[in-house]
């Protein structure tokens, strides 16, 4: 294979692969805490006691009802959650994108298995090599440990 037709993987460091999960944990719960906020969630009802009083009726005692927030505070909240979602997106899409340029399918394998699926190595190695007894060492030692040390990803 030429210089030329060799892919870049982007630099990754293994704590990138390791906050991955978190990262995408973090997208879901922004991603719905936006939802919330543009379907109304957001907003919060208040009530007061007012006292109406002209000069040719005697003082009454109202109780009203205000709802809303004000759209400032939504656009700065919407803003705030938008801008989350698109730091931890930019991270979980870089991470996702170089275990995709693996090159070797057994450790793209287990690197898309343990980081994008969020399995443990001990589920990698019954879930790849069911009629083996292979503990979770074999995934990770043989494999996963292997390339990274291979790759100089520290």
């Amino acid at each position: 294979m030429t210089k030329d037709n060799q892919k870049i993987a982007p630099e990754i460091s293994l704590r990138e692969l390791d906050e991955l999960m978190a990262h995408k944990r973090r997208l879901f719960i922004v991603t719905r805490d936006i939802q919330n906020y543009e379907n109304g969630a957001g907003r919060h009802q208040s009530w007061d006691i007012v006292k109406e009083s002209r000069h040719d009726i005697r003082a009454t005692v109202h109780a009203i009802t205000v709802q809303g927030t004000p759209q400032k505070y939504i656009d700065e909240k919407l803003e705030m959650l938008y801008g989350l979602y698109w730091k931890h997106k930019e991270i979980a899409d870089r991470v996702e994108g170089w275990i995709g340029q693996i090159d070797d399918l057994d450790a793209q394998s287990i690197f898309k298995l343990r980081y994008i699926d969020g399995l443990s190595f001990k589920e990698i190695a019954n879930l790849l090599w069911p009629d083996e007894q292979r503990d979770e060492s074999y995934p990770r030692k043989c494999i996963h440990d292997k390339y990274l040390r291979e790759h100089g990803i520290t």
